[in-house]
């Protein structure tokens, strides 16, 4: 099958080990883009870098498990809104 890229921040062994920087918190949940090798594919793929900077995260693309296209969140903000 299709491979998808995963986005998210790596621990430290230390923060692991201690449960620092919020092991059940939005930035510890990766997002997914499914559609990485189209062009929404790779903006999405950006847009989704983006998101999870402010600890964001879902799953992206055109595939069945995608709950967006792309992360609206980051367009509403880059809009104004």
């Amino acid at each position: 099958g299709a491979l998808s890229p995963v986005i998210g921040w790596l621990r430290s062994p230390a923060q692991s080990a201690t449960g620092a920087a919020g092991a059940a918190s939005d930035s510890a949940v990766p997002s997914t883009v499914d559609s990485a090798d189209l062009p929404v594919g790779r903006v999405g793929t950006v847009l989704a870098l983006v998101e999870k900077v402010g600890h964001g995260h879902g799953s992206y693309g055109t595939g069945p498990g995608a709950t967006s296209v792309l992360p609206a969140s980051v367009l509403t903000k880059a809009a104004g809104g």
